[in-house]
């Protein structure tokens, strides 16, 4: 089971042939695939004659974490493109996972929005349309300014979320700098929706924190992750530290100026990679749905 995993996640690196991947099973293959997935992959022991996954190294992360985030690589690297159906016994070959976490990782990405359901035609990787990003990102923007005031008062009274805020930061600007692999990809696009969250969070509403996370925004912008050079993620960073700045400071005007400046930039970047990438598929014979 163990060498189906490595083999699987190996083709996903290099799409070689299982068989290939088994060849070059060796150590110094696992210290190199060991690092690429150092937030969900796990060194291997021998016990009782078996190999299985040693959880020491990505401790809460499930099968079903594993499927999903090699979904998303896939997703993201365009290897499984919109419009096309996923087969489940194709990816149980490539991941090396048995069907079932499979089957759970793409409900959750069906909840997201990146992958749809349809009727006696399986499941496929949705056509993101761009007036759909341009609707839920204003809705977004919405949401982050009428709330303005709430959120710079609860700020000011509680220390902590301070605390958190500038760890949030200072995490997000020290893996933008030592950005390898796409799995620091993944790590920026955890760390910009924290932010987003403990900013949202600080209205201490349940229900709009509710209504946020459904919007589900951050899910396109994981897009970009991979696609924008390093200079282009660190001007976003440093718009959440101009937003920080401003709840810092309590000034509500240069506050709702920067969540407009930062959600303007992040819709921009959005549009600009889904022109240039349906151009690309385009090319390959999937048709994609072009921004207007």
């Amino acid at each position: 089971m163990i060498l189906d995993f490595f083999a699987g996640k190996a083709g996903i690196l290099g799409q070689m042939e299982k068989r290939s991947a088994y060849q070059i099973l060796n150590l110094k293959f696992l210290c190199q695939f060991r690092n690429y997935c150092r937030n969900y992959c796990s060194a291997i022991e021998q016990l009782g004659g078996q190999h299985k996954l040693d959880t020491m190294h990505y401790q809460r992360q499930t099968l079903v974490d594993v499927a999903y985030k090699a979904l998303k690589e896939d997703i993201t690297n365009h290897i499984l493109l919109p419009g096309q159906k996923i087969n489940i016994k194709d990816l149980h070959e490539r991941y090396g996972i048995s069907e079932t976490p499979i089957k759970q990782a793409l409900n959750r990405l069906l909840i997201e929005g990146l992958v749809e359901s349809i009727p006696r035609k399986g499941v496929k990787v949705r056509n993101i349309r761009w007036e759909e990003i341009e609707e839920l990102f204003d809705i977004r923007f919405m949401i982050e300014t009428y709330y303005v005031r709430q959120i710079m008062r609860n700020f000011k009274a509680n220390p902590s979320i301070k605390e958190k805020f500038a760890s949030n930061l200072s995490e997000h600007m020290r893996v933008i700098e030592n950005t390898v692999d796409l799995n620091n990809y993944f790590q920026n696009y955890y760390l910009d929706q924290e932010f987003h969250q403990l900013f949202v969070g600080c209205s201490e509403s349940k229900r709009i924190m509710q209504i946020y996370n459904n919007l589900n925004t951050h899910v396109y912008a994981f897009y970009i992750y991979g696609r924008q050079s390093k200079e282009e993620t660190i001007a976003g960073v440093k718009e959440h530290e101009a937003i920080y700045d401003a709840l810092v400071a309590q000034d509500e005007a240069e506050l709702r100026n920067s969540i407009e400046v930062h959600i303007v930039n992040a819709k921009n970047k959005i549009r600009r990679i889904m022109t240039k990438n349906s151009g690309e598929e385009g090319k390959s014979g999937v048709s994609l749905v072009n921004p207007t």
